[in-house]
């Protein structure tokens, strides 16, 4: 395998909205009607009336293209949340249904991502995604992955995460976890002392384990020219005689090189994408930290949602309004 990945031992258990489509909400069918007709602007006013306190404090998500309005719910699911590096970026996921947990536990981990990404040699704080082709072909290992919440964290000039950047990562994680990192002060969750104690998602043993993992795969994959035998993290590994490491040769296979209609759209949008951008050029990890915190998640622009390249799976969406998942900052 040419990319690596491993779910977290900890299941989360996360509350979901009971969600009404237009078909059975008559304030989602109004801003349905107002999103195909391309009314951007009606579309956010009317959103921003039925939200206000005094009209009932309505919520609604924007998944796809459907509006649903947001109803509280006693339903909880198990949600697995998986770590992925490819190339420059680590990502993580939420095994779930898109969109039906909430935001703001979501938010909890790419927060914490986020911060903890900080600590990372070479790391970008956010960036802009510009083109399809290639936020899926170089971020993700097949489409299907765009169905899952997730957040990308990546490396400048889109270099190769080498093992020393996926445990700065992740050690990075766990500290930023916690209310009180005597060394670096990350914290993001504020957990209560008892909570500060259990690590919510990860853990520091199984943050080694994971970059224990990683390192190894990383020897494997990238492994180039006569068989040879070594030993990495404690194991014993035979590297066989390969003219091409496994990530070479996947990079350049079908399922990842770009097409003549994947060229053409990188063409003619590439300006829009901006691989690492900067939050507060030369500053300090804290008053980065600070600009994190408050909401910055490094996702992208929705205008790549208003083309497809043939091979996708994805519809065309054709217009663009804010983002109904909002970060709230906590008190």
């Amino acid at each position: 395998m040419s990319f690596f990945e491993v779910e977290l031992t900890r299941v989360q258990v996360a509350n979901v909205w009971r969600s009404e489509s237009p078909a059975t909400s008559e304030k989602a069918a109004k801003l349905q009607a107002l999103f195909d007709k391309r009314m951007s602007k009606k579309y956010e006013e009317e959103k921003a009336f039925f939200e206000k306190k005094e009209n009932g404090g309505a919520k609604f998500r924007l998944t796809d293209g459907k509006v649903f309005e947001l109803f509280q719910s006693e339903k909880t699911i198990k949600v697995p949340i998986k770590f992925q590096v490819k190339g420059g970026t680590m990502t993580w996921y939420f095994i779930a249904p898109k969109d039906e947990t909430h935001q703001t536990w979501r938010d909890e981990l790419y927060m914490t991502a986020a911060v903890g990404h900080l600590t990372v040699d070479q790391h970008c704080e956010k960036y802009w995604r510009g083109t399809n082709s290639f936020h899926l072909k170089w971020m993700h290992t097949r489409e299907s992955e765009d169905q899952c919440n997730h957040n990308h964290y990546r490396l400048e000039n889109d270099i190769d995460a080498n093992p020393a950047h996926v445990k700065q990562h992740l050690l990075g994680f766990v500290a930023a976890q916690r209310e009180i990192d005597e060394e670096r002060g990350l914290g993001v969750l504020n957990p209560s002392k008892e909570e500060s104690l259990t690590d919510k998602f990860l853990d520091l043993n199984e943050a080694n384990e994971i970059s224990r993992k990683f390192n190894i795969w990383w020897i494997k994959a990238n492994h180039s020219g006569q068989a040879k035998e070594v030993d990495v993290e404690g194991e014993h590994i035979l590297l066989p005689d390969r003219e091409e490491s496994l990530v070479s040769a996947y990079k350049k296979s079908p399922k990842q090189a770009l097409t003549p209609e994947d060229e053409q759209e990188w063409n003619e949008h590439k300006h829009e994408e901006e691989p690492c951008r900067s939050i507060l050029q030369g500053a300090p990890i804290k008053e980065k930290m600070n600009i994190v915190k408050a909401g910055i998640r490094g996702t992208g622009s929705e205008l790549a949602n208003t083309r497809q390249v043939s091979w996708s799976r994805h519809a065309k969406i054709e217009t663009i309004v804010r983002k109904d998942d909002k970060f709230t900052k906590p008190p």
